[in-house]
């Protein structure tokens, strides 16, 4: 801990003449207002780098009276005092930089309603007004950079880039533009990059957060390769099935066992034995109900037919196909599904317009955070 004490000390103006004098203590005065604020260094934890200069006494001059023949220089004295610290030698092991700012402010113009007691009733919107509703949150983070995060990779984006889409509801967009070397953003935090050993966070939707450690590729030094920690994954989601399977309570374990162009793929032709319970996500529709006639292939054991839409999960409960998930009638809904076909446990998002591998995509400034 720092042992404060009062430094006092005397300052000497020398000059040759009484004009040349005023001039110099004219220079020097005019800083104090009524004292000098001084920073002594730049370290960003030393709470003790800020502290003030005061001026306690100023002597005018050294000359006696009579001067006799003589010139002598005429010197002036000013009294000063400031607090100092002194320190014992120490070894700072984490730097408690500020790298992340969320700012708290009101979310509407008008705030002459927006009492918190009782709360009441909104006035633009017609409904009850909670401190959720009348608040809104700004977050900055260093630099203010955007993430992009796919196959275990991660790079900065800028604000020139433009997204371009890879064509695929499955895929992620891939933006372009100019490549920002991930060095760049590390010399900004006080602390040392190590690879293997820091963390990137990325805040899921659900207020969770997704953690993995990263390094940076050795012949790419805007890429960041991450090993996501598959323990800090978003939960899969139940859903709740319909038919022999609701009736029993029986409820999804938050999976489906294959991603399936069912023009391409249905029962008998590329896809294995069924059992009851089988479910699969479709990329495209399953016949149209304007049609007199369904889908041969995936009519029910009783000889009905069978209609699902693209994103829509679809499940076999031993005698029919039915819709487990519709995603048309989801456009508000995130859910989470794992993939475990061949064994390979890929978890994918419904965002309610798509579906997109898990937590992968892009990042706003605010959404991620590096942990050195």
């Amino acid at each position: 801990m720092p042992t404060p004490f009062k430094l006092t000390m005397n300052a000497d103006i020398w000059a040759a003449n009484t004009d040349q004098k005023l001039q110099l203590l004219e220079q020097i005065l005019v800083l104090f207002n009524p004292s000098l604020e001084l920073q002594t260094t730049d370290n960003y934890i030393d709470w003790t780098s800020l502290t003030v200069l005061d001026i306690t006494d100023i002597k005018w001059s050294s000359r006696s009276v009579p001067v006799g023949n003589d010139s002598p220089i005429d010197i002036a004295t000013i009294g000063l005092t400031t607090p100092i610290w002194i320190n014992p030698p120490v070894k700072v092991k984490h730097l408690g930089v500020i790298t992340n700012i969320i700012t708290s402010i009101f979310g509407c113009a008008d705030l002459s309603w927006a009492g918190i007691d009782g709360l009441g009733n909104d006035p633009n919107t017609g409904g009850t007004t909670s401190v959720g509703n009348i608040f809104t949150r700004e977050v900055v983070t260093i630099s203010d950079y955007q993430l992009q995060v796919y196959d275990g990779k991660a790079i900065l984006l800028g604000s020139s880039e433009n997204t371009v889409s890879s064509g695929s509801t499955l895929d992620i967009p891939i933006r372009q533009g100019t490549s920002i070397s991930w060095n760049e953003l590390f010399s900004q935090y006080p602390d040392k990059y190590v690879a293997g050993v820091n963390k990137l966070f990325l805040l899921q939707p659900n207020g969770s957060q997704v953690i993995g450690t990263i390094a940076i590729m050795p012949d790419d030094p805007t890429v960041l390769l991450v090993e996501w920690d598959p323990d800090t994954y978003p939960s899969d989601d139940d859903i709740i099935t319909t038919g022999d399977r609701e009736a029993n309570g029986q409820r999804s374990t938050g999976t489906f066992d294959a991603i399936i162009d069912p023009q391409k793929i249905y029962p008998g032709y590329g896809m294995t034995e069924l059992v009851p319970g089988d479910r699969f996500l479709i990329i495209e529709d399953i016949g149209d109900p304007s049609n007199t006639q369904g889908p041969l292939a995936w009519k029910s054991l009783d000889g009905r037919d069978f209609y699902a839409k693209a994103n829509d999960i679809i499940e076999w409960q031993g005698s029919e196909w039915v819709v487990i998930f519709e995603a048309e009638k989801e456009s508000n809904t995130l859910l989470y599904q794992t993939n475990i076909y061949n064994g390979k446990r890929i978890q994918y998002c419904w965002n309610g317009v798509s579906w997109v591998k898990s937590f992968e995509g892009e990042y706003r400034a605010g959404e991620w955070r590096l942990e050195l």
